[in-house]
């Protein structure tokens, strides 16, 4: 099957050709909507296997928090909403230098969701995909702040 693009007819040729990310602002369901009355969801920051993290602003305060948002079939698991509603209450006592707040915890149709602290910068997994590898002392450095955080409740 023959076709206009010389890439595919010659398959022996380097495709130096980039696949640009696409821009999922209009799929995406909360990026642009009012949260729960309260939060204006901005951007989506990350997207993991238990919730979606956005950056927004607390329309009553008027600050920016990361709203993590459950995916929609967790937050219909009664049992996880439970779980999820006493993880928050038990966060949101922490005070630590090394753990974001907790403001608010709620739910709005759908969506059952966390406001906590936004803490600009970037994340551990863009520093590694940027820099590789961190020099020894980097590392422990990273990793000190990491193990003084979770052990912050039995401090």
């Amino acid at each position: 099957m023959a076709t206009g693009d010389p890439m595919i007819n010659t398959p022996d040729q380097q495709n130096d050709r980039k696949i640009v990310a696409m821009d999922d602002t209009l799929t995406d369901p909360l990026t642009g909507r009012v949260l729960d009355g309260r939060y204006a969801v901005t951007a989506r920051i990350a997207h993991g296997g238990m919730a979606t993290v956005y950056q927004a602003t607390d329309t009553r305060l008027d600050r920016e928090v990361a709203l993590k948002v459950m995916h929609a079939e967790l937050a219909r698991d009664e049992e996880f909403r439970r779980r999820f509603i006493g993880e928050a209450k038990s966060v949101a006592r922490l005070s630590h230098q090394n753990v974001v707040a907790v403001y608010d915890q709620g739910a709005d149709g759908p969506f059952l969701y966390l406001a906590m602290e936004f803490v600009p910068g970037r994340t551990l997994k863009m520093l590694l995909r940027d820099s590789g590898r961190f020099a020894p002392a980097t590392a422990l450095e990273i990793m000190a702040g990491e193990r003084n955080g979770p052990s912050a409740p039995w401090s």
